[in-house]
């Protein structure tokens, strides 16, 4: 085992078992088998029968002392074991099946001698175990495709014996997703998956390895897994694959769930249609079967024979268009070049998603509203705004779960801070945060102490392989992942030679993206507004341009004194998602300690304040697009200013922003731009009138400028003497 790893996870027996056991009760609870393994092995003599109660698991800690691993039965919850050593061909055999079984679940994808991995599927009607022959690669490397099930079992949790490294799941783990959720597996598409597996090996230019015999792997074909020719018969091995993809087609459809059998059986038909073109299948045996099976699901009795007859039709003929590639090309993927049009697929549709082929889903976010799930957000805002400050608290919110300004967290993760500024006081401004959440034990937050080099390929590659030992830390500690890594500043943090080159920001944005990619990771760059605050992010239009997410930090800050008042948080772009302002915030002291000299130190926390503007219900349905418009503005290129000598600085906008913002989103009905033009002026000018009378917004006219605000619950603006002003 490394040295490195080896002092990471170094832990008392008790304190590895008490942690086994807690893992084993998830997964019953979740409706999963658990047993206690070391290593790989089971210790418990008959464990192909168990059925364990919580009772039972607290003994396994007592009388299993040395089997710290834990796995589950495969029996109701089939494994495919893809034990190929080639990164590139395990991706792609992974590809095929998640190509194979269609979106009808949640996959999660276990590693522990990577790149071999594998994923849980979930049976009612367990089935033997099938396998590939074992494929030799020119460089002399055994590879194979198994699928676990009845009488197998497969290690989910602790470390792997050959590696000495934490097993590690991708997109959820068992415990945490419920049974329930996983893919469906039948007999026949285990068996279809096993036969695409072993010719895609085949393609590659794999040799079976041969026995001492001189038989292949088991005295099977190079194509098939043993047992395949006692279900579909000795016949050709197209005719068996035929056969194969129409039992599991039709047995898909007798699974679907009404709103989708449809789609369902039009894509089941088409498959088969291309296979009816290359005669390997009759169309009356694939008409009669998925028929049968669309009556099954109950496709017949709710929408008619006669639309299920039309769908079934259009699917077949439309496949028979297209027929099949040869057994041989299916599923090679990998170009050699782009220019050379024979190593592109033979379908060119592969490359498409169709509108209709799946449903649409909401914005997947980690905290509701503030932080996305995938993709680059950034956070942005003035020197001395309190960005990092958001930023901790960020951290803090979703490693404990705790609400951020009341906003949910969708899943608990870990973070790690690349802290360029200010690295010193995040140990204090961490505590600080996690005291004002009352959060007392430890949580899964880390930062780096040696700043990385973004510069190099190597660096990079480094900064990569030490992210992954911290989700593997924060797993085997915290049971989270890594889900979070802050890079404060993005300035400071790379070499970046001119911000307001768009090159430069580009590279940069792409080089984030991909750590976030390769570490399974939601990277969030900070970076520094300019001198003007209302443009947004410093530099180039790049950094904008490449931000999926913006979230501003904002303050109005004395350039003399440095106080900063009216902190306010907002979103400035959502691809997906609305913008705005979101709430008032402010920085609070929280003690931490006491000093040598006997005084109280500590640091600051970012906490919301009560808003005092008018909340949404009181503005009407007829002003919705008039206030989105205001928002936008504001968000966009608002600025802070003391509209009156008397009065208090707000964030405000002009009003010829306001009504561009405004002139976007409101449709009018004329035969001419002029006319269209005169009708959003005129629109425009009844809503702002409106809004002001209703006590919504504040108005100001200075010489030809015209400021506009929300206005607050204390009246119709910040005006202390209630005056009024014309609106031009």
């Amino acid at each position: 085992m490394p040295d490195f790893i080896e002092e990471t996870f170094k832990e008392a027996t008790w304190q590895v078992l008490d942690r086994a056991t807690v893992q084993r009760k998830c997964l019953l609870d979740a409706g999963y088998v658990p047993i206690p393994t070391a290593g790989k092995r089971p210790v418990i003599d008959g464990w192909q029968e168990i059925q364990p109660t919580e009772s039972a698991i607290d003994i396994w800690a007592r009388d299993y002392t040395h089997a710290r691993n834990t796995g589950i039965l495969t029996r109701t919850t089939p494994a495919v074991d893809i034990d190929v050593f080639d990164d590139d061909v395990a991706n792609e055999l992974q590809d095929l099946l998640i190509e194979l079984i269609g979106n009808n679940g949640r996959v999660m994808v276990r590693f522990g001698q990577a790149p071999k991995r594998v994923i849980l599927f979930q049976t009612d009607q367990p089935f033997s175990k099938l396998s590939t022959p074992i494929f030799l690669s020119p460089d002399q490397r055994k590879h194979k495709v198994e699928i676990l099930c009845d009488g197998q079992q497969v290690v989910t949790h602790g470390l792997h014996p050959d590696t000495g490294r934490l097993y590690t799941w991708h997109y959820g783990e068992p415990g945490n997703v419920v049974r329930d959720d996983l893919p469906r597996m039948s007999a026949a598409l285990a068996t279809e998956y096993i036969g695409t597996a072993a010719e895609h090996m085949k393609c590659r230019g794999w040799t079976v390895q041969r026995a001492a015999n001189g038989q292949g792997h088991a005295a099977a074909t190079a194509l098939l897994s043993p047992g395949f020719d006692d279900i579909y018969g000795g016949d050709n091995r197209e005719e068996k694959y035929a056969r194969a993809a129409l039992d599991g087609c039709a047995a898909e459809l007798v699974r679907t769930t009404k709103g989708e059998r449809n789609e369902k059986l039009n894509k089941s038909a088409f498959r088969l249609g291309t296979m009816i073109a290359r005669g390997w299948v009759s169309r009356d045996e694939a008409f009669r079967s998925l028929l049968n099976a669309a009556h099954a699901c109950g496709y017949v009795a709710d929408d008619g024979e006669v639309a299920a007859l039309k769908t079934l039709k259009s699917g077949l003929d439309a496949g028979e268009k297209i027929p099949h590639p040869d057994l041989e090309a299916a599923g090679a993927k990998k170009w050699h070049s782009a220019g050379d049009a024979s190593e592109r697929p033979v379908n060119p549709l592969t490359n498409f998603i169709f509108m209709g082929d799946g449903k649409p889903s909401p914005q997947r976010m980690l905290i509701e509203g503030v932080m996305p799930l995938e993709g680059l957000p950034f956070i942005g805002g003035q020197s001395s705004a309190g960005k990092t400050f958001i930023a901790v608290l960020l951290a803090a919110c979703a490693a404990t779960g705790k609400p951020f300004f009341g906003r949910a967290v969708k899943e608990q993760v870990g973070s790690v801070i690349i802290a360029a500024e200010g690295r010193p006081m995040l140990n204090a401004r961490l505590a600080a945060a996690l005291s004002h959440l009352e959060v007392a034990e430890k949580t899964p937050i880390a930062w780096v102490q040696q700043l990385p080099d973004f510069s190099s390929a190597k660096g990079l590659q480094t900064l990569a392989e030490e992210l992954k030992a911290v989700s593997e830390h924060f797993q085997q500690h915290y049971g989270l992942r890594l889900g979070l890594v802050f890079v404060d500043t993005v300035s400071a943090s790379f070499d970046i030679k001119e911000e307001a080159d768009n090159a430069e920001a580009a590279r940069v944005c792409k080089i984030m993206r991909r750590l976030g990619e390769v570490t399974g990771t939601v990277v969030v760059p900070i970076h520094h507004y300019g001198k003007n605050a209302g443009v947004g992010l410093r530099g180039a239009s790049a950094w904008r341009a490449n931000a999926d997410f913006v979230l501003s930090v904002m303050a109005d800050i004395d350039p003399q004194t440095g106080d900063a008042s009216n902190r306010q948080l907002a979103i400035a772009k959502d691809r997906d998602g609305s913008q705005g302002p979101l709430t008032p915030f402010s920085l609070q002291f929280v003690e931490l300690g006491v000093d040598d000299a006997g005084q109280p130190w500590g640091s600051m926390v970012a906490v919301a304040e009560v808003s005092t503007l008018r909340p949404a219900c009181d503005w009407t349905p007829s002003l919705s697009v008039f206030r989105r418009a205001l928002l936008n503005a504001l968000a966009e290129s608002g600025f802070e200013a003391q509209p009156f000598a008397d009065g208090p600085r707000m964030r405000v906008a002009e009003i010829e922003q306001v009504k561009n913002e405004f002139f976007k989103a409101c449709h009018v009905e004329s035969e001419t731009e002029a006319g269209r033009q005169e009708a959003r002026r005129k629109q425009f000018t009844r809503k702002l009138t409106d809004a002001q009378q209703r006590g919504l917004v504040g108005l100001h006219v200075a010489g030809d400028r015209t400021l506009v605000w929300l206005a607050d619950v204390r009246g119709s603006g910040p005006d202390p003497a209630g005056r009024t002003f014309a609106i031009h």
